[in-house]
Parts: C-alpha cells; sequence; structure tokens
C-alpha cells in the first residue's frame, strides 16, 4: 500500500464479501479520470514471488495473466504490444497462513453407581457444561492487481481479492478458480463513482 498512500488525493477503499469466500477491495485516486484509460499492456516481468510453490509456478502465472487479459478484452479494453498503451497492469500474489477455531459447548449425561455387586443400580446426573475448541490452519492467498498510468508512472487503481488456496484437482479447476478470483476482483473496475 506504499504507493497508494503518497497519493497526494485521498483515497477511497470499498469492501466486499461475496458468497464465493473471496473478499474483494478497491482503493484508487478520486482524481482520476477513468475514461481516458483505453488500451493496456500486461507486465509481467514485475510481478513479485509469493514463496508458495503452487502460486509461484509459470502455469498459475499464465492463468492468471489470462484472466486478467480476458477479462479486460471483454469490457473493452485493448491489449496493445507494438504502441504506448494508457496504462499497464501488474499483479502481486501474496500467501498467508492462517489459523481458525471454534468453540462448542460441550456436556453430557453421566450415571453414578449405588448398591453392592449384581444389584448396583445408577442415578443419572448431569455432568454440567465446558466447551471444546476446534483449530485448523489454512492458507489464504491475497491477490493484488494494480493499474499503473503509463505517462505518470503513478498507480491510480488497485484491486485486492482475499481467499483461501486449495489444491485443486485438475488443470481446468485450477483455471476455474483462478478465473472467479481475478473476474470479482476486476468486476470492482472502472469504480461506479466515475462511470464509464
Amino acid at each position: 500500500m506504499g504507493k497508494i498512500k503518497q497519493m497526494v488525493v485521498v483515497t477511497a477503499i470499498v469492501i466486499v464479501a461475496s458468497c464465493s469466500g473471496i473478499r474483494v477491495s478497491q482503493d484508487y485516486d478520486l482524481s482520476t479520470a477513468f475514461t481516458q484509460y483505453n488500451t493496456y499492456t500486461l507486465a509481467p516481468e514485475s510481478m513479485k514471488k509469493s514463496g508458495d510453490v503452487l502460486m509461484d509456478s509459470s502455469l498459475m502465472e499464465q492463468r492468471i495473466l489470462t484472466a486478467i487479459e480476458q477479462f479486460l478484452t471483454g469490457k473493452g479494453y485493448l491489449n496493445v504490444t507494438d504502441t504506448p498503451s494508457d496504462f499497464h497492469v501488474t499483479y502481486q500474489m501474496i500467501v498467508r497462513t492462517r489459523i481458525e477455531t471454534d468453540t462448542f459447548p460441550a456436556h453430557g449425561w453421566g450415571a453414578y453407581p449405588y448398591g453392592y455387586g449384581y444389584s448396583r443400580y445408577h442415578y443419572p446426573y448431569w455432568g454440567g457444561f465446558g466447551y471444546e475448541t476446534y483449530v485448523r490452519q489454512y492458507e489464504e492467498g491475497t491477490l493484488v492487481i494494480d493499474f499503473m498510468d503509463n505517462k505518470t508512472q503513478k498507480l491510480f487503481w488497485r484491486g485486492i481479492g482475499s481467499r483461501r488456496i486449495s489444491q485443486q484437482s485438475s488443470p481446468e479447476k485450477q483455471t476455474e478458480w483462478v478465473n472467479q478470483f481475478v473476474m470479482e476482483i476486476l468486476a470492482q473496475y472502472p469504480p461506479l463513482l466515475t462511470g464509464r
């Protein structure tokens, strides 16, 4: 967030939680005229490694870049390589280990025996309340997508999404997972404040 904080103009942040388990937010320069941006380039050379074996593969990088390109192209933005573009797109994936806990009331009935030998009986009794806590560890990935103005080299929009990372069963499932992740982040662009 360092580049965002350096902006002179106060930025706006919106956070949304979706039913897919993806939490998204955005940050942008309020003075930006978003309608001036029509062409873009992808800048994979600036991608930072996350340190996670699953996320740092060239296959995953290509899935993310392809998903970004497909979404922007579908929204009418033109990916250019032979002429200067209006803005360029970079991304980074941050992976953190998270701890999740759930606490439930635990209780039960017991029986207190009385009598002798085979004629023993059992009085029922209430054992009282207690609590059981279950702890789970999981990996959470945060995908940050940045749009940089090519003339000023300033960040004008940032989209962020966080979700659990899971090893999918096939390359097709991995691609579907990435497409949904990228789509929900970029669906925030352009901000509703400006329209398009």
